[in-house]
């Protein structure tokens, strides 16, 4: 059985009873939204009055009932998944070697005290710390919302409660993406690297590290996807329209947007890549060394015209140059580049929806609606 990197008593149910990610998705869009949909039955809010939108309306909220809260409950649990797939990869590959320091004598002790970490409560306190401080600064604009969620009192306090704990499992999945990205760089650190040149995977048996990258993009376009349609459903439901309002403030989120996400993509796989490039040169003044003593070797024989003992000298410099080109081509970076197109595709894409669809409803009103 593979070792669970993140003791969390939330997860393992989920895992020990194989709940598939389909009935998790359910379960935190269909819960919520069901309540919520009582509530407003119960208060006669299921349509709005006036400006003030009601339950089957406020676009905005559905979004988050439906998208957004389901959508980081999703990646809570995936994240453990993502981690593990990582480790085991590297344990499977054999790439580590003796330890560099004495903390850690073997792997095993390292993975231990990495899930002692990574499971560690301080970070589901921090979390609903953060979360709690949050809600309290974003209650009184909350107030101000132009939704019968505003307006109920019940309504009010239970979409409050509700931001808190979605936000929980937003903070406590980033803190903990965080702790794994700072434990995976100290394991390059603390342990012998064996980069495997001529591995299938074509990037010396660390390959796993790549994919996690990859896999923490899925994370950041989430996040970014959530902010899109956030934006579109917010700037319909108080402006009625997809035209892009406070450009300052969208800016400024997609700025940092921007920012983060290639971070996240490098910071996971930066001690690999140092070690893949300390390989890299290690072979190549190998051969280096090697061509440069037959290349004496020839201008000794040449001076004394052992020409036969020349053309053996020439023949394995062309074997050693032919070595070296070969590990000249051996990449130092632990991910092919259909990986890095993944990643840009997947960051890029939540930032050209609002664009799309804003291009989409000028077109529309242009040529149909306006005739």
């Amino acid at each position: 059985m593979q070792q669970r990197y993140i003791q969390d008593r939330l997860i393992i149910w989920v895992k020990k009873h194989r709940v598939s990610f389909v009935v998790i998705w359910l379960v935190a869009a269909v819960i919520p939204s069901l309540y919520f949909f009582v509530l407003a039955f119960l208060t006669h809010n299921l349509w709005g009055r006036g400006d003030i939108a009601g339950f089957f309306n406020d676009y905005n909220f559905a979004n988050s009932l439906l998208i957004a809260i389901p959508l980081v409950v999703e990646f809570f649990f995936l994240l453990e998944d993502f981690i593990e797939d990582c480790l085991e990869g590297l344990i499977k590959n054999k790439v580590f070697g003796p330890p560099l320091q004495n903390r850690y004598k073997t792997v095993a002790d390292f993975m231990r005290a990495m899930s002692r970490d990574l499971s560690s409560s301080q970070w589901s306190l921090l979390a609903w710390t953060l979360s709690a401080l949050f809600v309290a600064i974003a209650a009184p604009s909350h107030r101000g919302i132009l939704s019968w969620r505003a307006r109920n009192a019940v309504a009010f306090v239970s979409m409050e409660v509700l931001w808190i704990v979605s936000m929980w499992f937003a903070v406590v999945m980033l803190l903990r993406a965080i702790v794994a990205i700072a434990w995976i760089n100290r394991l390059f650190r603390s342990f012998r690297i064996r980069v495997r040149l001529m591995h299938p995977d074509k990037s010396g048996g660390l390959a796993s590290l790549g994919t996690f990258s990859v896999r923490l993009g899925y994370i950041i376009s989430a996040i970014g996807f959530i902010m899109a349609i956030n934006q579109l459903t917010a700037q319909y439901l108080y402006a009625e329209t997809f035209a892009i309002q406070n450009k300052i403030i969208l800016a400024a989120g997609w700025g940092l947007y921007f920012l983060i996400a290639p971070v996240a993509f490098f910071a996971p796989i930066g001690a690999a890549h140092d070690a893949m490039l300390q390989a890299k040169r290690k072979e190549l003044l190998l051969f280096a060394r090697e061509f440069d003593k037959e290349y004496q070797k020839v201008r000794g024989r040449i001076s004394r015209f052992s020409y036969q003992e020349v053309e053996e000298s020439l023949n394995k410099m062309e074997e050693i140059e032919r070595l070296y080109n070969i590990a000249n081509e051996f990449p130092v970076w632990p991910f092919q580049i259909d990986k890095l197109r993944r990643f840009a595709a997947s960051v890029v894409s939540p930032f050209l929806l609002p664009i799309f669809t804003n291009l989409v409803v000028e077109v529309v009103a242009k040529h149909f609606l306006l005739k």
